[in-house]
């Protein structure tokens, strides 16, 4: 995709991030080879990052969050 800058010399990005589909609010930017690339990023909550730091952790956090449930839970909300 070819760009232009704007008129105060910005890259504008909306196409670019419409067409990537990605739900990152935050991007990483670096040159590489004379080149501009973006990486997609995401925030992580302080009291939550212990989890990705966490190998095994996260592992059985992702092994229970795919098993399906062994029984129906019951409505809660009447």
């Amino acid at each position: 995709m070819l760009l232009s800058l704007d008129e105060r010399k910005r890259i504008p990005l909306g196409k670019i991030l419409r067409a990537a589909k990605s739900n990152a609010t935050l991007y990483n930017a670096e040159m590489v080879e004379g080149k501009i690339v973006l990486e997609p990023m995401m925030a992580v909550p302080e009291h939550e990052a212990w989890l990705y730091k966490n190998s095994a952790a996260l592992s059985s956090v992702r092994r229970g969050l795919s098993e399906k449930p062994k029984h129906k839970l019951p409505d809660m909300s009447k």
